[in-house]
């Protein structure tokens, strides 16, 4: 019998995200014409031989305002927009950050990718995206490995010039210090209201790093640095083919609740990978 091999290659990302930045694109564009076109008409200028801003405003009244650059405000926009898009895509699949250790590692919980990582307040964080395996018991791979989410490669470039990977982990940390893994869209809204109104942040400033940009699931695993786990050196890996870590205490903040919590969030709920070798030492997990 003939065995057929598929490849394991995600490109849910690519196809999604290409489409959506050809729309963007469109849309973007579109909107510059049409607010350019806006601008030159407030400021006095002829636009296309029709008359300016007074013909417009005859027998009415006009009050003199500077305003903003309508354009560079859907340049920002675009950001929040592209942001939410892949936004959208990874909370589909095992995507998630983990970290709170210090940055540099070296505390015994392994270590993680420093390309696809910040440091914040001395504090390391890394995004993960777990491949599944491809479920043949005799392959080493059956579990799947951590590998960068598919398609954050192009953040920062192109299309995506305006959204980093800094942008999607701090957003997700911001995130989940405000409601964990509840961050909504009633919440978004009730932040953003807050912020203009009580002044203590722009959110339109600070761009897609912004809060409620991205709600990737955040687990803070720097409570293990004091347990005596097993295997918990492998509680974070690089990037690797053959590299699964290894789950075998309530890493999120030593907490089980907490850590059943984020698994449901990154959709690995009845996931076995992050506990089968530890189900095998005997240890119970109760996640």
């Amino acid at each position: 019998m003939a065995l057929i091999s598929q490849s394991s290659k995600d490109d849910t990302f690519e196809k999604d995200a290409d489409l959506g930045a050809v729309l963007s694109k469109v849309v973007v564009e579109s909107m510059k014409s049409f607010t350019s076109a806006n601008n030159d008409l407030m400021a006095g200028k002829n636009y296309q031989s029709t008359g300016d801003i007074r013909t417009y405003l005859s027998g009415g009244s006009f009050v003199d305002f500077g305003g903003v650059d309508k354009n560079a405000v859907t340049d920002v926009m675009n950001k929040f927009l592209l942001g939410n898009a892949v936004n959208q895509l990874w909370r589909q699949q095992k995507i998630f950050i983990l970290g709170g250790g210090k940055c540099g590692d070296g505390e015994g919980i392994g270590s993680g990718p420093k390309d696809y990582s910040v440091c914040r307040d001395g504090r390391a964080w890394y995004l993960y995206y777990w491949h599944e395996g491809n479920g043949d018991f005799l392959s080493e791979k059956q579990y799947g490995y951590v590998t960068m989410p598919p398609g954050a490669d192009k953040l920062g470039k192109g299309d995506f010039q305006g959204v980093s990977i800094s942008d999607v982990i701090e957003s997700s940390i911001d995130s989940y210090n405000v409601a964990e893994y509840n961050y909504d869209a009633n919440k978004a809204q009730e932040r953003v209201q807050s912020a203009l109104h009580d002044a203590w942040r722009n959110p339109g400033a600070q761009g897609p790093s912004w809060e409620g940009t991205f709600t990737i699931p955040v687990c803070d695993v720097s409570s293990a640095v004091g347990q005596n786990w097993k295997l918990k050196q492998y509680i974070l890996e690089e990037y690797d083919k053959n590299a699964r870590p290894c789950w075998c205490g309530p890493i999120c903040s030593n907490d089980w609740d907490k850590t059943k919590r984020f698994i449901n969030a990154a959709n690995m709920g009845g996931f076995q990978s992050p506990k089968h070798v530890c189900q095998e030492n005997g240890v119970k997990i109760n996640y």
